[in-house]
């Protein structure tokens, strides 16, 4: 079942009317004369029309004590700007009036509604794990950029916003990456066909928020700036205020935007990485290594994998406690990471077990970049009770030459290296062992 769909209408003709509309669009839409009057169980509707009233902060507050703060609220109508100006303050998201931006703005409402939801459910999971981010008390200043025929009382209400900065800008200067902006204001007569793709496609306003002006003609343009991904859209002829209102709203909804991507690169980090060492974790690194082994772009370059263990590691747990034995292990993930290439991966797979993979390897080069690490780990040491701790490291290291191509999996590879690292370990430790897969 689609969106769920609320319309309040006393007539029963628009009644009709707006149930046929949104049902052949595949809402799931209930009727009412009244918000006291929709019988919606224990699951409210997502969006709500309703024919504006004189007052509509009271008509809102109706609607959100039936039915709480999740449904979009739009009204119906066409008010002079004054009224308008109530009704966006009081918290409706739009006031419309044509059939066809009607049902651009509730495909715009819906996408934006289900990111908000997506963000809350986040940030609950998030403060349950402790993890939920902390407002900082120092803001940023937002920058505001004006592209087109904006008009100057616009700008002027703009201004006065604290802690936003306001620029003018050309149509065709607005692409350029020196022209970033939290939000872009597009006036009426910019070609927002051309520009909302080309906006959306650059990687310094793809996460800005857009609003788009358009004519008291134009119902066309906000249609398809709306269509075009533009964040919201509104008359160029309303107040300056309500102008001012709705940036406001656009900000709200890209910090909570960008809070949601924070939380989910976040989330993909933890589920990458093991958590003493900020090392990728062993899940990570065989998807990785197989990744490594199938792309037909790298599949006749050389590899190596390397797997490394801390020699007689146990010892040290049973000696000094498993705290000593995690700084002995933080210490040797810093200095595998500081002595291999930016694009080597090194992993924990847990315990005192590490894998190294690196890409357009010689078997020279790889023999030698292992008995770097092993002579670097040698030289360092941790302080503990009677002095410093040292530890040493057995390495083995499976090479897969150029020459076989692709026909070594991940799974061969890890096999060879943990077997050239038994013989590592069996030659007396602190020592690398080579194998050549191909041999």
């Amino acid at each position: 079942m689609g969106h769920r769909l609320l319309v309040i209408a006393s007539d029963a003709v628009d009644r009709i009317r707006y149930r046929s509309e949104f049902s052949a669009a595949g809402y799931d839409v209930m009727m009412a004369e009244k918000p006291g009057d929709a019988v919606v169980e224990s699951n409210p509707p997502d969006a709500v029309l309703a024919k504006l009233t004189a007052d509509p902060l009271r008509q809102l507050r109706d609607i959100r004590a039936a039915f709480g703060d999740r449904p979009v609220a739009i009204g119906i109508g066409q008010p002079d700007a004054g009224l308008r100006l109530q009704a966006i303050a009081a918290g409706f998201s739009d006031i419309v009036t044509q059939m066809p931006v009607l049902r651009a703005r509730l495909r715009n409402a819906m996408r934006q509604s289900e990111t908000v939801s997506e963000a809350e459910r986040r940030r609950s999971a998030a403060q349950i794990l402790g993890l939920a981010e902390t407002r900082s008390a120092f803001q940023t200043p937002r920058q505001i950029t004006l592209v087109g025929d904006v008009a100057v009382e616009i700008e002027a209400e703009v201004a006065t916003r604290k802690n936003w900065r306001i620029k003018r800008c050309t149509v065709s200067h607005c692409l350029a990456d020196d022209r970033r902006a939290d939000v872009y204001i597009l006036g009426p007569g910019v070609e927002t066909d051309v520009i909302l793709p080309e906006l959306r496609a650059r990687d310094h306003s793809r996460r800005s928020a857009i609003l788009s002006l358009h004519d008291i003609a134009d119902e066309q343009g906000a249609v398809r700036a709306l269509d075009a991904r533009a964040s919201d859209v509104a008359p160029a002829w309303a107040l300056p205020a309500e102008i001012a209102l709705r940036v406001e709203r656009a900000l709200t909804r890209k910090d909570s935007d960008d809070a949601l991507r924070r939380q989910a690169d976040a989330s993909m980090k933890l589920a990458m990485t093991d958590p003493l060492t900020g090392l990728y974790n062993r899940r990570y690194a065989h998807a990785y290594l197989g990744q490594t082994l199938s792309d037909p772009d790298a599949r006749d370059d050389g590899y190596c994998a390397m797997m490394i263990d801390i020699d007689r590691f146990k010892q040290v747990n049973d000696t000094y406690g498993h705290a000593t034995g995690d700084q002995l292990i933080r210490m040797i993930s810093e200095v595998l990471r500081n002595n291999l290439r930016a694009m080597d991966m090194v992993a924990r797979l847990g315990g005192d077990e590490f894998l190294v993979v690196m890409p357009k390897t010689t078997p020279e080069e790889a023999g030698m970049a292992a008995e770097r690490l092993r002579d670097r780990v040698a030289g360092e040491s941790i302080a503990v009770k009677d002095g410093q701790l040292g530890a040493t490291l057995s390495i083995g290291v499976a090479i897969k030459p150029a020459a076989i191509g692709p026909a070594v999996t991940a799974d061969d590879l890890l096999a060879a290296a943990d077997a050239a690292l038994y013989v590592a370990k069996a030659a007396g430790r602190n020592c690398v062992h080579l194998v050549d897969t191909a041999a």
